[in-house]
């Protein structure tokens, strides 16, 4: 099954500025393309900061395209703060839900490691799970319900489309990051779709980053960056 996904990438510099960067490396009128469509790139407006870049509607073969956009709006010096997040949209089925969540609950709080504290107290990606002693899996129908907005990850239908998105990312123009952790998203959904829920009932029942991107096969190269980010965010409390 072919992934689509889509991207919000969240700025704090002002939205004109962004807006004339991208019309002349990308030959498209952004201003004219309110409401969202999900068929260009565009800018539009973000309650929480000055605005964010919208993906299209997207595959894999768009990673490199969205790539090219955030090291070009890292060289002009566009501005990103601890107000802004990176967002990832996956395409997925109703019946997808709960096994994504599910595998989500049982990873979240050592996933959550990787990101910096910004993240970790933010209103705009509050944990699913709560300390427990019971498998986090337990806690799905809880979750489920808390899997609204502003959490760290949640479930979404929009013009006959649903989605799962990842709202754990901090604001970033990392374009290598970025790449990883889309990757991430599309095998997490991939891998999470297919699996046996009750795997997560055997010890231990909260797994590391490291173990789940074994499990969904994340390439060598966007591990690595992920793991990189696991040893040097983790150590902050």
């Amino acid at each position: 099954m072919t992934r689509r996904f889509g991207c919000e990438l969240e700025f704090s510099s002002f939205k004109t500025e962004v807006i004339e960067i991208l019309e002349k490396k990308l030959k498209s009128r952004l201003r004219r393309l309110e409401p969202v469509t999900y068929k260009k790139w565009q800018v539009k407006n973000d309650n929480s900061t000055s605005g964010e870049v919208v993906t299209p509607i997207c595959t894999k073969r768009s990673i490199s395209q969205i790539m090219m956009v955030c090291n070009l709006l890292k060289s002009n010096g566009i501005k990103i703060t601890e107000n802004d997040g990176f967002h990832v949209h996956v395409s997925i089925k109703q019946k997808e839900i709960d096994n994504i969540l599910a595998l989500w609950v049982a990873c979240e709080e050592d996933i959550f490691k990787a990101f910096p504290r910004c993240r970790r107290s933010n209103t705009y990606c509050k944990k699913l799970t709560r300390k427990s002693n019971l498998p986090p899996i337990l806690s799905l129908p809880s979750c489920v319900e808390r899997s609204g907005d502003h959490h760290s990850v949640i479930s979404t239908y929009r013009d006959d489309i649903n989605t799962i998105e990842f709202r754990i990312a901090e604001g970033t123009l990392d374009a290598q990051f970025v790449r990883a952790w889309i990757n991430f998203c599309l095998s997490f959904v991939d891998f999470s779709s297919r699996m046996n829920p009750l795997c997560l009932l055997e010890k231990p029942y909260c797994l590391t980053l490291s173990k789940v991107a074994s499990m969904i096969k994340l390439n060598r190269r966007d591990t690595k960056i992920l793991m990189n980010r696991r040893r040097m965010y983790g150590k902050l409390k």
